[in-house]
């Protein structure tokens, strides 16, 4: 009898045990149901992201800048720059003109303000020469220099002259003098050089379907043009993002046995 009464108190624990388990399982399927939407609803957007950058063209080529980048685009050149270009052209095409400081001041049309000369670590002579703020250097936001170089490792000396725009980038006038209205002015073609090695590494690998780097596409680089004479300048526009342009620079290296640094040069 003992025996019998211990085996059905066995079979009734195990009896409880069956149905504790079967309401546990029931009253947590909701959270389960939940937990596998929040999951769903998780996982859908990623799958959607990863869907899209798998199917996004990788020869297709990058979002060009935009022409200006956010500057006035300017439809014209004003007169102070016109006068900046035109003394490049005579700078460019007549020689012995960047060799003299007076004849300098004369085709620019300002005053460089005489500074003291110092050197270099390797005692070469420097001359730095700021243009005083007149002739088509009065227009706001153009700065002009003078910069002098005795380079005693090659036996040359060089000068250039450096005219910048827009030295504050917050101005509410700010322009764009985009490269076509440069080009124009200057009536020779605009080429596009890559600014480094990395973007000539990119010209050479460019898909042949793409069409080729211009120099109008708003990205960076400098439209150079080489002297045109023994004894002139060469002369680089500076063309920044957007197309536009930010600096003009004008000069040349010479060798101190072949042109004089006499009329440039001063203690």
């Amino acid at each position: 009898a003992w025996a019998r009464f211990k085996a059905l108190v066995v079979r009734k624990e195990r009896a409880k045990r069956k149905a504790g388990a079967g309401m546990t399982f029931n009253a947590s399927r909701p959270s389960l149901l939940c937990l596998g939407v929040i999951i769903g609803m998780m996982i859908g957007p990623v799958e959607a992201r990863a869907q899209g950058s798998s199917t996004a063209d990788p020869g297709k080529p990058k979002a060009q800048p935009a022409a200006g980048q956010g500057r006035i685009m300017a439809t014209q050149l004003p007169p102070h720059l016109k006068r900046l270009i035109n003394a490049a052209k005579r700078l460019n095409e007549e020689p012995g003109l960047i060799l003299d400081r007076e004849k300098i001041e004369e085709v620019i049309g300002a005053r460089l303000i005489e500074s003291k000369p110092t050197r270099n670590t390797q005692g070469g002579r420097i001359l730095v020469e700021y243009f005083a703020s007149e002739g088509p250097l009065a227009a706001p936001l153009w700065r002009g220099r003078l910069v002098y170089t005795d380079q005693k490792e090659s036996d040359s000396w060089s000068v250039r002259l450096e005219f910048g725009y827009a030295q504050s980038i917050v101005d509410p006038g700010l322009m764009c003098y985009f490269s076509r209205l440069l080009e124009a002015y200057w009536g020779k073609p605009f080429m596009y050089t890559p600014p480094d090695v990395h973007a000539q590494l990119q010209e050479w690998t460019r898909r042949p379907d793409l069409p080729p780097t211009g120099p109008h596409d708003g990205r960076s680089y400098t439209a150079a043009f080489r002297d045109m004479h023994p004894g002139s300048a060469s002369v680089f526009f500076d063309i920044g993002p957007g197309g536009c342009l930010y600096n003009i620079s004008i000069g040349n290296q010479y060798k101190n046995g072949e042109f004089s640094d006499d009329h440039i040069y001063h203690e």
